[in-house]
């Protein structure tokens, strides 16, 4: 995925600004279209925030999400994404009926 993604850069400049809501698109769609696991998934976040090209906004979130991501099993990136911001302070609490989220916040 890295590679398709690095050969689309030149045509966009030399830095691309990458939205905290096209990062948890892109874990939708690799898992349901693409059948991607979650450790193909994990290549994937790494190989963009490891790409000085990507400007990814909310970085030090984003990365905490990742790292969550891969630790949590069960949970998927946006559910991830709602525990970072439950830690990192930006939210005081979580709603959810996911019962493996509500279980860690």
């Amino acid at each position: 995925m890295h590679f398709h993604a690095a050969i689309l850069l030149p045509a966009f400049g030399s830095l691309v600004a990458v939205d905290r809501l096209i990062l948890a698109e892109l874990s939708y769609v690799l898992r349901s279209v693409y059948d991607y696991d979650k450790q193909d998934i994990l290549l994937a976040y790494d190989s963009l925030l490891g790409d000085d090209r990507f400007v990814v906004s909310d970085r030090s979130l984003v990365e905490r999400t990742v790292k969550l991501f891969g630790s949590e099993k069960p949970l998927a990136f946006e559910d991830c994404w709602l525990l970072s911001l439950k830690q990192n302070g930006n939210v005081q609490s979580v709603a959810t009926f996911d019962a493996n989220l509500a279980k860690r916040t």
